[in-house]
């Protein structure tokens, strides 16, 4: 159930109360500028901020509060608790800002601190937060206090993390919150209990936990903070209601009192004051008990601390600008009427990742120049406005500095001017003319190569098996690094996603700051022995035009090439890749787009197109501005970073009619400038950093779905799925799961060879189980469905399911006891004990994931059932005496092999893999296969080999003399020999506390 809504719809504008406390602010410490430098220091040194989050806390008053609580402390114990409000806050923007407060991760963080804070344990130091926290912070804090304050430091702060879980639970789950529900946990979720704990002991004086004898300590502490926590609250609230946050005091009762906003916004400032009242009133009585005169002094000291954290987070919270957010505002902005309209979303709201349109036309239709605070930069969303950003000499790449460099070094992403057009030169020749045309055979050779491997995988996800390893494989060909197996691919495709997430981590997560570094030493490590081969014996690729290239007469630097290496890899495939996926879900989810694309493969150029239009995978690119501009929509301040919104200027109704629609012929007539400097989209960017790597994409994505579509053009998604983009940095799908449902010429013919070969003897164990008159029967792989019918024939008081990928050819007469069901036995599950007979024909061999399924096909069988499963073996042929049908045999084991992940000799193996599950009365029997015979078997090699023939010659395996020299054996009237045997072999699940009963005998 979601919290009640507001009684009225959201005001367009609302006074933010003053918040008036009858307390002294706090005096400012001597020491306040190096607490501050102090602190910052310590938060980059432990990786906790990056270049940007230095510069933001140097320039803003973030760190007020913090000099504020520390007060009067003495250096060691401020500089902790100064410590203590950086980590704090970190831990709030990462909670707040993204997905890490999501899917547990915050539950692990805190049971990880639990570890540290509790027993002392150690981190496995990939999170900085946590090292921080174990090997620097906590040892800090304990020293300040003795064992009974480390107990309530303890409580207080794994509270506080629990409070913040419930919290996050509760916007997962939309849970309903009263006002009252509300008010207690946010006094732990808060944080204020935790910095209490911290002043105590920073100023050296640690009361007892009930200095009077009646509670009032407890008390007083607990109207503290629930006077800090509203005052956020109400500080909070429009930033709260853009970004649909609520849990907020002033929403809270807006839903629950039926008030307007301001109204609730007053009430919430009228709680703050009377819990000030009563925070004063506790204090008289607290101060009344107390014994002797000296205790009375110090509690007066401690209380008036209390009185200073309240009185310093009023005044910050209405002066800081992390409250203030409106578009046309900045760093040092302060407002107290807060207009919602003009309250701009901010780029690290989930809802960016999420679904980003709707934000873009508020942020084109209200506010096209916008100031987004939390993320200190200036959003773009017009389309005039980004070009203008993205040609306009006035706006640079110095963002760069703090957004890679710290990375990767000085590199060409970096650059402007002379030194940014020099460096580029080498690089634009690698991607151009000649090279492309030989950079074209090698995406030919990846794609052909990864459409191979689909074969006979009735459902794929494309995303893991295509538009992943596409672009990683042709880019690393072109660097000349090596990608052709699956766990090379891996290794690279986690050092690109890693390297991608840093470069876009414009909210400067610390997790990012530190993974990447580690992350690309990795990168670097693996690449020096390429580097240093290349070297010694340049050779056709791209590093060996960077070892050898030189810019005003001199060599590159090594830290150079290593990061264009590094940027060339990540870049070059993380947004293809995205791309393409956004191009096979428009090729999908388009009507007719697909029908298009089959019947004229050029389409495919223009839906391209369209796709980078509609749908770019890069979203944002970032600017700096050297001096003022005054851009069509409006000014930007000099030296501010600007998001340039691509994702909103693509789809800006100024610049394109019916933006939000896919029209396919967009792009008539001036297709190729649709990927040059001049495209009126900004997929690739635009003017001087315009994508080097542009025609290179467009070849590897193009080439890639003409071959995907040529070979499957009955394409579609998988039964009950359908895409989900999601992402700001590089958004598209995560998985692409489709029926590949390839039809190829005389498959149905096929199958029924298959069926003519074999079914004989298929039928013969069958007829041999004894199947009770109404048995439950489950056939895997159905194919054109002989089995299937024989079973309903044979049984027809029960019920058969046929099952396949691909369901076109089980065609069964009306009222037929049979169930088609489509099904992919990889991935989907049956309930357990349900059929009596599980079969499953020509089926597992060629399943990688075989040995798991023959488990859980175990797991069907009723107690008592039987488990039948037939497969094909070559084992025979290997003492075939004629050489060219010996290889022939083995070249077409290879193939299938190679592409489909089949074992035509598993079947060999298999009646001891029935005794190892425990099944008994195993039998196995082989009907063997003749070939030359003009027998049904031999019918079903022969169709077996056209099939294959394609692909025998393009991966290789034989030649075309090869080739004629089988036909030529096979058409002699001399010639037999066996070829593909069928192994059958069954096995029945024993009966708990019964015997099994022989086959015949059921």
């Amino acid at each position: 159930m979601q919290p009640a809504p507001p009684a009225h719809p959201v005001a367009p504008a609302f006074v933010v109360p003053s918040v008036a406390l009858p307390f002294e602010p706090p005096p400012t410490p001597p020491h306040a500028g190096a607490l501050r430098d102090d602190a910052i220091a310590w938060a980059e040194r432990h990786g906790l901020i990056g270049p940007r989050g230095r510069a933001r806390l140097e320039q803003s008053a973030l760190l007020d509060l913090a000099v504020a609580l520390a007060g009067p402390a003495p250096l060691p114990g401020a500089a902790v608790l100064m410590d203590w409000f950086l980590w704090a806050l970190v831990l709030d923007d990462r909670v707040d800002d993204g997905p890490w407060g999501e899917g547990g991760a915050l539950r692990r963080f805190s049971a990880e601190v639990e570890s540290i804070v509790g027993s002392g344990g150690g981190t496995d130091g990939r999170d900085p937060m946590l090292h921080a926290l174990a090997t620097d912070l906590w040892p800090r804090t304990r020293a300040l206090g003795d064992t009974a304050w480390q107990v309530r430091l303890r409580r207080d702060l794994l509270h506080h993390l629990r409070a913040q879980q419930a919290v996050v639970q509760m916007r997962e789950s939309g849970a309903a919150c009263t006002v009252a529900e509300y008010t207690e946990l946010r006094r732990e979720a808060f944080g204020a209990l935790l910095f209490f704990d911290l002043i105590e002991a920073a100023d050296g004086a640690v009361p007892a936990t009930d200095p009077c004898g009646e509670g009032c300590w407890h008390d007083l502490r607990a109207l503290a903070a629930d006077v800090i926590a509203w005052t956020n609250d109400i500080h909070s609230v429009a930033k709260d209601l853009v970004h649909g946050e609520p849990y907020n005091l002033v929403t809270l009762l807006a839903g629950e009192h039926r008030t307007p906003w301001q109204e609730s916004l007053d009430t919430a400032r009228d709680m703050i004051v009377a819990a000030a009242d009563d925070f004063t009133a506790r204090k008289l009585r607290h101060l009344a008990h107390l014994p002797s005169v000296s205790r009375t002094a110090d509690q007066v000291a401690r209380i008036g601390r209390l009185e200073q954290a309240m009185r310093a987070s009023a005044d910050w919270h209405a002066g800081v600008s992390r409250y203030h957010l409106q578009a046309d505002g900045g760093p040092h902005s302060r407002v107290s009427v807060m207009d919602t309209s003009l309250t701009p979303p901010t780029l690290k709201s989930r809802a960016f990742e999420i679904d980003p349109y709707p934000l873009y036309r508020r942020l084109r239709d209200t506010m096209p120049i916008a100031y987004d605070e939390p993320t200190d930069t200036w959003l773009l969303s017009r389309h005039a406005d980004v070009r203008a950003a993205l040609t306009d000499p006035r706006f640079s790449n110095e963002n760069y500095t703090w957004q890679i460099a710290p990375l990767l070094g000085h590199s060409i992403v970096s650059m402007d001017g002379q030194e940014h057009a020099a460096h580029r030169a080498p690089l634009t020749r690698a991607f151009r003319s000649r090279a492309l045309t030989i950079l074209q055979d090698s995406i030919d050779d990846v794609a052909r190569g990864l459409v191979a491997r689909l074969r006979g995988r009735g459902q794929v996800d494309l995303v893991a098996e295509f538009t992943t390893p596409l672009p990683i494989q042709v880019m690393a060909r072109a660097l000349g690094l090596p990608a052709d197996t699956p766990e090379q691919v891996a290794r690279l495709k986690r050092w690109c996603t890693v390297g991608f997430s840093y470069m876009g981590n414009y909210r400067q997560d610390p997790g990012l700051l530190t993974h990447g570094l580690t992350n690309r030493d990795d990168f670097y490590d693996y690449l020096q022995p390429h580097l240093d081969a290349r070297r010694a014996r340049p050779g056709n690729d791209l590093i060996s035009a960077l070892l050898t290239a030189t810019v005003d007469g001199r060599p590159l630097s090594e830290q150079y090439v290593r990061g264009c290496c590094a940027i060339l890899m990540t870049a070059g495939s993380e947004t293809s890749h995205g791309t393409l996926a956004n191009l096979i879900t428009n090729v999908l989810e388009v009507p007719g787009l697909l029908n298009a694309i089959r019947t004229d493969p050029t389409a495919i150029d223009l839906a391209l197109a369209e796709t980078m239009r509609r749908d770019p995978a890069l979203q944002l690119v970032l600017r700096q501005t050297r001096e003022e501009v005054d851009l069509p929509s409006g000014r930007v301040p000099a030296g501010v970073t600007v998001a340039c919104l691509i994702g909103s200027a693509n789809r800006d109704p100024r610049r394109f009619p019916d933006p939000d629609s896919f029209a396919l012929h967009r792009a008539d007539g001036r297709l190729d400038r649709e990927y040059g400097g001049a495209a009126t989209h900004f997929a690739f960017g635009a003017g001087r950093h315009f994508c080097l790597g542009s025609h290179l994409a467009r070849a590897e994505i193009t080439t890639g779905l003409r071959l995907l579509i040529a070979r499957y053009p009955r394409l579609r998604w998988a039964h009950g799925f359908r895409p989900e983009p999601a992402g700001f940095l590089n958004r598209c799908p995560s998985r692409l799961e489709v029926t590949l449902a390839h039809h190829v010429p005389g498959e149905q013919a096929r199958l029924h060879t298959l069926e003519a070969a074999f079914d004989p003897a298929t039928f013969r164990v069958l007829s041999r189980l004894g199947l009770p008159e109404d048995a439950r029967c489950l056939d895997l792989g159905a194919g054109a469905g002989s089995v299937a019918a024989w079973l309903a024939a044979h049984r027809p008081l029960g019920q058969v399911t046929a099952t396949d990928t691909d369901t076109r050819f089980l065609r069964f007469p009306p009222r037929t006891p049979i169930r088609v069901l489509r099904h992919d036995a990889v991935r989907e599950d049956f309930p357990p004990e349900v059929f009596d007979l599980v079969h499953a024909r020509a089926l597992l061999c060629h399943l990688p994931q075989r040995e798991e399924l023959l488990r859980r096909a175990v797991d069907w069988v009723r107690p008592g059932g039987w488990l039948v499963v037939e497969d094909l073996s070559v084992r025979l042929a290997d003492t075939s005496p004629h050489p060219v049908f010996k290889r022939v045999t083995r070249a077409g084991e290879e193939l299938l092999a190679t592409t489909v992940g089949s074992d035509l000799r598993w079947a060999d193996k298999l009646a001891g893999r029935f005794i190892e599950l425990g099944l008994g009365d195993v039998e196995s029997s082989t009907a063997p296969g003749t070939v030359g015979d003009r027998s049904a078997t031999d019918a079903f090699w022969t169709a077996t080999f056209d099939q294959a023939v394609p692909a025998l010659l393009d991966k290789g395996l034989l030649t075309r003399q090869d080739m004629a020299a089988m036909r030529a054996l096979h058409r002699s009237p001399d010639f037999t020999d066996t070829g593909i045997s069928l192994i059958s072999v069954q096995g029945r699940k024993k009966a708990s506390g019964a015997p099994v009963s022989p086959p015949g005998r059921g």
